[in-house]
This record gives structure tokens, C-alpha cells and sequence, in this order.
């Protein structure tokens, strides 16, 4: 049934951590970066367990690149977080001759408290409070006025504010009463629509999804993404903007 969410469980799954050795290469990272660059782009078989690839790539005899690559089903950002923390800390206490101790992770049963909310009366309310949330989605625009390539790979760029602007926002947000995340969210979508002409915007929100200790030490897939839909008015000031966000 496609309509319907499926969750299996493998108590065991048969996997070794391969070790790939390159120090015979003239240039051995070089050879570590393309080996890594096609093995991303190697597909998952979502029907055949491990969903994740973890492999030491050997460039010299004291130096290693450690390849991760996990499909999202199996683990999110903070999930992956917890697994490098506790290899980390492993690899410490070996290499201090100190006594090996995982750091403790969630409960292993975790996938039944999931089974029991789709099977829930909340889990039906929540579906149609959703699916009216996004009955009504604006059309998607693009900054670009030609279709992007499918690009594969993935590039990055963090910029950081300046601490005198960082220090505006904080005083303007206590100032007036409003959250930082409101702010950056108002920021965003007067962007958008002054750039796209469309006041009517879909944004999404990460959350974690992580409020107790034991998910915090889970590494697993907890985030999700929740749909806010705006209606901007042109002729709004930002302060009645970023009070309209607020509310929604």
C-alpha cells in the first residue's frame, strides 16, 4: 500500500567496516576525495539493510579519512553528531590507554513509540491539520529564471554577521518584544518577495524533534519540517511584518 507508512526493523544486519588502502597513490588525497565523490553518488537499495556506508581511507600509516554516507531515513544532522561524538570518544580512551565506554544512546525501542503514533487518534489529527496547512501553497518561484541543473554534489558558504549588527538585531528583538527567530524568518520572506514579486510564500522550519535525554543521545532520524505559509502585504512595515509572523 503506498499510502500507507511502513516501518521494518533488523535486529542484526550483516556489515563490516571496509578499509580502503591509497598510500600507493602519487597523490593519495587526491585519490580519497574522487573514491568519496563516487561513492556519494552510488544510490541506496532501500530494501536491503545497512542504509548508511562507513569506510577509513587509508592515506599513510598515520593518517586516515574516515567516509561517512547515510541515507536520511537512518539518522538527521544531530543524529550523525552523537555517532562522530561517540566513535571520537572511543578512539580517544584507545589511544589514551583508557578503559573503552560508548556514550550512551537511546533507547533501543525506540521505533515502537513511533509505531504506536501512526497507529494513534493524534497521528490522524495532525495528518489533516497538515494537509490543510498546505492545501493552499503558493506556486513555486525561483530566483533564477532558467530550470536549475540536477546537481548532485553539495556546496556550502557560511557567512558570518558582523557583532555589530548581531548586537542591533539582539537589542531591536528585546526592544520590541519579538524573537530572533521571527526576525530572520521576516528577513527572509521580504527578500524573497521583493526579488520575486510574490507576497504569498511557503517557508519551511526545521525542528528536532529532540526534548528528552535519551533522544538527544540517539542516533537516529527525529527532525522534521514544518510548513508556515505567508501572506505578505507590500505596503507592511517591517514591525508589522515581523508581528504577523510572530502570530503564525
Amino acid at each position: 500500500d503506498e499510502l500507507t507508512t511502513q516501518i521494518q526493523v533488523k535486529t542484526s544486519i550483516d556489515w563490516d567496516l571496509e578499509v580502503v588502502d591509497l598510500s600507493s597513490h602519487a597523490d593519495p588525497a587526491i585519490s580519497a576525495l574522487i573514491w568519496m565523490e563516487r561513492a556519494q553518488l552510488t544510490p541506496f537499495d532501500l530494501y536491503k539493510a545497512p542504509l548508511f556506508r562507513w569506510t577509513l581511507l587509508k592515506l599513510t600509516n598515520e593518517k586516515y579519512y574516515w567516509f561517512q554516507c547515510v541515507h536520511h531515513l537512518v539518522t538527521d544532522g544531530w543524529g550523525i553528531y552523537q555517532a562522530e561524538r561517540s566513535v571520537a570518544k572511543v578512539y580517544s580512551d584507545l589511544k589514551n590507554t583508557k578503559k573503552q565506554e560508548l556514550i550512551r544512546g537511546g533507547p533501543a525501542n525506540a521505533w515502537r513509540d513511533e509505531v504506536e503514533y501512526l497507529n494513534s487518534k493524534r497521528y490522524q489529527t495532525d495528518k489533516l491539520f497538515w494537509e490543510e496547512k498546505i492545501r493552499f501553497a503558493p506556486t513555486s518561484e525561483s530566483l533564477s529564471k532558467k530550470n536549475a541543473d540536477r546537481e548532485y554534489s553539495s556546496c556550502r558558504i557560511t557567512k558570518r554577521l558582523s557583532p555589530a549588527i548581531t548586537s542591533n538585531i539582539k537589542e531591536f528583538s528585546k526592544r520590541n518584544g519579538l524573537s530572533l527567530t521571527a526576525i530572520l524568518i521576516t528577513v527572509s520572506a521580504i527578500y524573497q518577495a521583493r526579488l520575486t514579486g510574490q507576497f504569498k510564500l511557503a517557508t519551511g522550519l526545521p525542528v528536532s524533534n529532540r526534548k528528552s535525554i535519551d533522544s538527544l543521545n540517539s542516533i537516529d532520524m527525529r527532525s522534521n519540517i514544518l510548513v508556515l505559509n505567508l501572506e505578505l502585504e507590500p505596503h507592511w512595515h517591517i514591525f508589522e511584518t515581523v508581528r504577523y509572523v510572530s502570530q503564525k
